[in-house]
């Protein structure tokens, strides 16, 4: 079969494997003016321009692109991995934002008592009619007392690809932090839906958190995709992407995922013993990997925990 080299992504002669209709030789970026907070955030935005023999975009030569600098310093943000860019602020003072007043600013002295949270909102509970307390609601990536700690966690950024047949179809995405332990324990999971027209260019973020604090490093990690067709609930296929380097604290993906194409058959396996289940490899794996899809009401890795 011929390829037509219209389309971003090559062709089987069938199936056409693409983003969206306005993509071009592999690249997402359409704008011609961003935010000075999208330089060097590792999602090129720009067009590509031609600079001294070097096309350059927002996400060229981003070794050299100071973190901490005067629109970043003190934004109550971690613009850098190591937080220097907020060191050493004037904690005293904080701004908050009215949209009763058309988003004016408006500087408000913080209490005596009440507590800095560096990475949560304080919030005062009332004691009796007359005392009260602050404490810090944290986000679910820190802890402690002021969210001074960070959970050890996964972070993820996710693209999703289709084929030309599945533009119409919504699909549940289902996305599993497991171990490989005989309990196959899910840690965290996160769970949404894909519709190609929705979502062609939607770069999906989400946290998942190890279930333990610290987490276990006497065992091995991974990420373990489910696809299925949202009506009817049909299973399309499963993909897995390991965590190799466990002794960091925070591990981060980049994550292309292909949607597998209506008419693929999930390929069955006799390599493991599923008792309540069946042996399904892993679409698109590199390393011959497979799992049981145990039926309903069991768990584990062979599915033999009711």
């Amino acid at each position: 079969p011929s390829i037509n080299h219209d389309h971003p992504f090559p062709q089987d002669g069938e199936y056409i494997y693409y983003l969206c209709d306005n993509d071009k030789n592999n690249t997402q970026p359409k704008k011609y003016n961003i935010l000075f907070q999208s330089i060097c955030n590792r999602l090129p935005e720009l067009l590509p321009k031609l600079i001294n023999e070097q096309n350059e975009t927002d996400e060229t030569e981003c070794e050299y692109w100071a973190c901490n600098n005067l629109h970043t310093r003190c934004n109550c943000f971690w613009n850098c991995e190591n937080g220097e860019d907020e060191f050493h602020c004037d904690t005293s003072l904080t701004l908050c934002e009215n949209e009763k007043i058309q988003n004016k600013m408006i500087l408000q002295k913080r209490s005596e008592n009440e507590i800095q949270c560096y990475r949560g909102l304080p919030v005062r509970i009332w004691l009796n009619n007359d005392e009260s307390t602050f404490i810090c609601f944290c986000p679910h990536s820190y802890y402690g007392s002021r969210c001074e700690y960070q959970n050890q966690r996964v972070s993820l950024a996710i693209k999703l690809q289709a084929y030309s047949d599945s533009r119409q179809t919504l699909f549940e995405i289902i996305i599993q932090l497991i171990d490989d332990s005989n309990e196959k324990i899910i840690h965290s999971h996160v769970q949404f839906t894909y519709l190609f027209a929705r979502d062609c260019e939607t770069i999906f973020y989400y946290y998942l958190l190890y279930s333990t604090r610290s987490k276990n490093q006497t065992k091995t990690y991974s990420i373990h995709v489910d696809i299925y067709e949202k009506q009817p609930l049909n299973y399309r296929g499963s993909l897995w992407f390991p965590i190799n380097n466990t002794f960091l604290p925070v591990h981060r993906f980049d994550l292309t995922i292909a949607i597998p194409p209506a008419d693929f058959n999930s390929e069955h396996c006799l390599k493991h013993e599923c008792i309540h289940g069946k042996c399904i490899k892993y679409h698109d794996s590199q390393q011959d990997k497979s799992f049981c899809l145990c039926y309903p009401q069991w768990s584990g890795q062979y599915c033999t925990i009711p």
